[in-house]
C-alpha cells in the first residue's frame, strides 16, 4: 500500500483493570515504533491517529481514563514527530468538540453511542480531520 493509517483503538485502554503502568507505556511505544519501522521498510507513507475518547464527559470521576488515554496519545504524537509520520490527533479534536458541545457532561450520545463507538457525527468529525493528514501522506516520500 502507498499509505497506511494506524488508528489506535481506545478499547484496549478502557479494558485495563488498573491505571496504566510505565512498563505498559514503554511496551506500547516499542510495539508502535516497530510497526512504523516495518511499514517504512515497505516504503509506505504513514498516518498515525490518536484515539478520540473514552466517554465524552470531562469531570473528576473520569480522570483516570483521561490520564491513561492522554499517556497513550502522547506516545503516538511523539512517534509521529520522531518518524516524520503524519498525525491525525483525534484526541485533541474530540476534546475540543466535547468541551464546546457537551455542556451537560453526558458520558456518551454526542460523538459516541456508548463512550467508545462513534455516532454518525463522530465519524464525520474523524473524516474531516483525517483528510488533511491523508492528503499530505499521499505527497510524502517514505
Amino acid at each position: 500500500p502507498q499509505v497506511v493509517v494506524i488508528y489506535v483503538g481506545n478499547a484496549d485502554i478502557f479494558n485495563l483493570d488498573e491505571a496504566v503502568s510505565k512498563k505498559q507505556l514503554e511496551e506500547f511505544r516499542k510495539l508502535y515504533m516497530s510497526a512504523v519501522e516495518q511499514l517504512r521498510g515497505r516504503h509506505c507513507s504513514i498516518v498515525l491517529t490518536t484515539p478520540g475518547c473514552i466517554g465524552e464527559q470531562f469531570d473528576p470521576l473520569h480522570i483516570r481514563w483521561d490520564r491513561d488515554l492522554d499517556s497513550f496519545c502522547q506516545i503516538v504524537r511523539d512517534v509521529a514527530q520522531g518518524t516524520r509520520c503524519q498525525l491525525c490527533d483525534l484526541r485533541d479534536e474530540f476534546r475540543k468538540y466535547d468541551q464546546k458541545h457537551n455542556v451537560k457532561q453526558k458520558q456518551f450520545g454526542i460523538l459516541t453511542v456508548d463512550g467508545q463507538h462513534l455516532t454518525r457525527l463522530g465519524n464525520e468529525l474523524v473524516e474531516r480531520h483525517m483528510v488533511g493528514p491523508l492528503l499530505q501522506a499521499l505527497k510524502d516520500k517514505p
